[in-house]
């Protein structure tokens, strides 16, 4: 157990140790207009036009040319483009004419990029006899959920449903993708199950019914989850975030009520007085888990304050025996590792 939490903790951590914090971009640049400029024959004309050879057809075909007008910002494009010319007061783009869009970046990083869609503008398809202006401008995004490039994330909360208890979440968000690392700290009873006498193993159904002393253990749970995310935005101040990732449970005694009896032990669960120990050294219960999820964040203060809500699917990929049956005979350990969870809390941005 010990050797796992620390080879996950350090790997995170050596992920984490080249980061350098990057500042938010309070700008993003935006589309004012993108028009079809009537009596412009720049695409066309001997001087200006630029062909290429269509690898479809073979023909020899005219760039369309989209003249970007921005004034005092320096633009780098990207695209299915021939080149770029730095024009007095705008850029002539050379675009191939079956292009669905260009994506404008300011090479000064001051203000985030933006990906033009034609057809968003009534442009189906680009004409090589035609030539386009494309306006642009910029708007505030200060507060805007995505105006985050690099950060590193701390996230602090509690799991409301499977097994009880606050977490603590340390992680890695670049663009959209995210790692992150959270560990689950909680102490519980059990349901009550019945101690049979008898030395032979039972079923799950008959460790939780029949005579015999009936009792709850407490126990301590430790889980660790590492998750990979990719953030979509719903909206200015709402985010969703799939993860997918694995989950290791770990299960241990905590204040034990006293000796069971040994005439009265229950060989099906354990051998021994106490559920956790053998011997008077803890024996512990494990299991490992693929989880998938689904983070809601709203950030209503800006970005990097977020209230997250995280549903929570978890498949069983391998378990000791002990926590299996325990997890028969209690719902809430067996959410733990197998089932809906659901986690709730707060995302700092640093």
């Amino acid at each position: 157990m010990r050797h796992i939490t620390y080879a996950m903790v350090a790997a995170l951590a050596m992920m984490l140790l080249p980061v350098q914090h990057t500042q938010a971009q309070n700008k993003a640049l935006k589309v004012v207009s993108l028009t079809v400029a009537q009596g412009d024959n720049t695409s066309t004309d001997s001087n200006t036009s630029i062909t290429y050879d269509d690898e479809v057809d073979g023909q020899t075909k005219y760039c369309p040319v989209i003249k970007v007008r921005m004034p005092n910002e320096q633009l780098v494009f990207k695209g299915k483009m021939m080149e770029a010319q730095n024009k007095t007061g705008e850029y002539w783009v050379y675009m191939y004419q079956d292009a669905k869009n260009l994506k404008v970046f300011d090479s000064s990083r001051q203000a985030t990029p933006v990906t033009v869609n034609f057809k968003d503008y009534g442009i189906t398809s680009l004409n090589g006899q035609s030539t386009y202006v494309l306006t642009l401008g910029t708007e505030d995004v200060k507060n805007d959920i995505h105006n985050v490039y690099s950060s590193v994330t701390l996230g602090l909360g509690a799991s409301l449903v499977g097994l009880p208890g606050p977490y603590l979440a340390l992680g890695y968000n670049y663009k959209n993708f995210g790692i992150e690392l959270m560990g689950t700290y909680g102490v519980a009873t059990s349901d009550d199950f019945i101690l049979k006498e008898t030395s032979e193993d039972a079923t799950s159904e008959e460790a939780g019914s029949g005579d015999g002393l009936g009792l709850g253990c407490n126990f301590r749970s430790l889980q660790l989850a590492l998750r990979l995310g990719y953030d979509f935005r719903l909206a200015r101040t709402l985010a969703v975030t799939p993860q997918v990732g694995v989950v290791y449970t770990y299960l241990t005694d905590y204040e034990s009520g006293g000796s069971i009896d040994e005439s009265m032990q229950a060989d099906h669960i354990i051998k021994g007085p106490n559920l956790f120990k053998n011997d008077d050294e803890d024996v512990g219960s494990s299991a490992w888990s693929a989880s998938l999820g689904l983070r809601f964040m709203f950030a209503p203060f800006g970005p990097k304050f977020r209230i997250q809500v995280t549903p929570e699917y978890r498949l069983k990929l391998s378990n000791d025996d002990l926590i299996g049956r325990l997890g028969a005979i209690d719902k809430t350990i067996k959410k733990g590792y197998e089932g809906f969870n659901l986690t709730a809390g707060l995302l700092l941005y640093f």
